[in-house]
């Protein structure tokens, strides 16, 4: 209901999705890479307090009015699940009537 509502998901709910998936064997096995999170402090306090500690850290720096651009324009094809962006990676013209603009991308939402 959260999503749905274009809503960020409550970091405490976030922490325990997170602990939870990469305590399964497939993550501990192969390892694991989180995007986007955390997202705020309480969420990097939840990694440290739980030991969920990466081996390594990834930081792609970019200008704040690109980072904007790039997710105001992101598409979902209903059909495939498929990501498009007006400029960044257009959609083949014969799915476009398929096509809905995500939810949670949304200036307050950034």
């Amino acid at each position: 209901a959260v999503m749905e509502k274009g809503e960020l998901v409550p970091d405490d709910i976030m922490g325990q999705l997170i602990a939870n998936r990469i305590s399964q064997p497939d993550a501990q096995a192969n390892g694991w890479l989180l995007d986007g999170f955390p997202r705020s402090e309480a969420q990097a306090k939840f990694m440290i307090e739980y030991g969920l500690e990466p081996d390594v850290v990834i930081v792609l720096d970019r200008p704040d009015e690109l980072c904007q651009a790039m997710l105001l324009g992101r598409m979902t094809d209903t059909a495939t699940g498929a990501i498009y962006h007006p400029v960044f990676s257009p959609p083949p013209s014969d799915v476009e009537h398929r096509l809905v603009w995500r939810l949670d991308d949304h200036q307050p939402t950034l």
